[in-house]
């Protein structure tokens, strides 16, 4: 029976590291953590000083105007669309014939703006990729230490927060997605099945790097567009490792609107779950959860920000969940010493 040490979306709090190891070291002999999973949003950080160095490299002043007011216009045209939609336009078409003039015209600038950003957001895509390089090489050193020094498997999902780069810039990380399920004959996947939808229009820098398209590996509402649900479906299923979740009962509650965005559950790793009446861990929603939904069996696990979880799983029956609290002594942006795990 594996025994597993769940971490919620690391997003650069360092701290999760610390504990984890600290979890780790003071096991009983015969409780050893067998696993490690990184339930996605490895990192969340952009520094914004060290990402403005790397833009003076490839863009100018007079180009990060024009992609802010790129990035302007989109929102604009977004909260048109919105607007004509609320109105009672059904169709791309009937939203285009309801464009006053003036709206008319927005939209001819930013098709002429078009092949200019293009190229623009290619230059600052180097700029962003450079940046989180700095970041993503931490995370890796920590997942190396945990598997050399102490001796566990790591395994993680990408979240809609990790830019199309990620994967590339975790190489210690064993990061199932898609198609690789290095633990598949056990009946455990994992999938990233996360949806970001910015009514006003993504922030910088999400509004180049997310939604990460190559990430895709669920659809939100067509099972047939799923490459979770097409590829598993005929499996059977222990354990669903994901970063957003199905949506069993009220294991969706915990989902706020945040900074304009709405998240959308994944069909396929709704309908796996419910087909298979297995496990799943998840993370995205910061909220501590364990549940298990009586209409679908789904047990859902997940730590929240402020937790890590160790499950004694056998299968897909759940022997023991012990939840530990990470004690901070100062705010995350700030902290220095290292926290210490208290049982709860």
């Amino acid at each position: 029976m594996p025994i597993e040490l769940l971490i919620h979306d690391p997003e650069d709090h360092w701290e999760v590291y610390d504990l984890a190891e600290e979890i780790i070291t003071e096991r009983e002999d015969g409780e050893e953590i067998d696993r490690v999973y990184l339930l996605g949003d490895i990192s969340d950080r952009t520094n914004k000083q060290e990402l403005a160095k790397r833009q003076k490299k490839y863009l100018s002043s007079e180009d990060i105007k024009v992609l802010q007011q790129y990035n302007q216009l989109d929102q604009q045209i977004n909260a048109i669309i919105q607007r004509h939609q609320q109105e009672g336009a059904r169709s791309i078409d009937e939203i285009i014939q309801q464009f006053t003039p003036q709206e008319a015209e927005l939209v001819k600038l930013h098709h002429r703006m078009n092949e200019k950003v293009e190229g623009l957001q290619e230059l600052l895509m180097k700029a962003l990729k450079e940046e989180s390089a700095i970041r993503y090489a931490k995370h890796n050193k920590h997942v190396v230490r945990l598997k050399e020094e102490f001796d566990v498997e790591v395994y993680g999902i990408v979240g809609n927060r990790d830019p199309i780069w990620a994967k590339e810039m975790l190489p210690a990380l064993t990061i199932m997605f898609r198609e690789d399920q290095p633990l598949e004959e056990e009946g455990i996947i994992g999938a990233a099945s996360t949806f970001e939808y910015w009514p006003d229009g993504a922030p910088e820098p999400y509004s180049i790097t997310w939604p990460n398209s190559e990430y895709y590996d669920d659809s939100p509402n067509d099972e047939n567009d799923s490459f979770v649900w097409k590829e598993y479906k005929d499996k059977d299923l222990d354990l669903i490792v994901t970063h957003k979740g199905g949506n069993y009962g009220r294991s969706m509650e915990g989902i706020r609107k945040m900074n304009g965005a709405q998240s959308v559950t994944g069909i396929g790793i709704d309908k796996l779950g419910r087909k298979n009446r297995c496990v799943e861990y998840s993370g995205h929603i910061d909220s501590t959860y364990i549940y298990r939904d009586p209409e679908s069996n789904v047990l859902t696990i997940r730590p929240g920000r402020n937790y890590h979880m160790v499950v004694h799983r056998d299968g897909k029956d759940v022997e023991k969940i012990e939840v530990y609290r990470i004690i901070r002594d100062a705010p995350a942006a700030t902290q220095s010493q290292a926290p210490r795990a208290q049982a709860a």
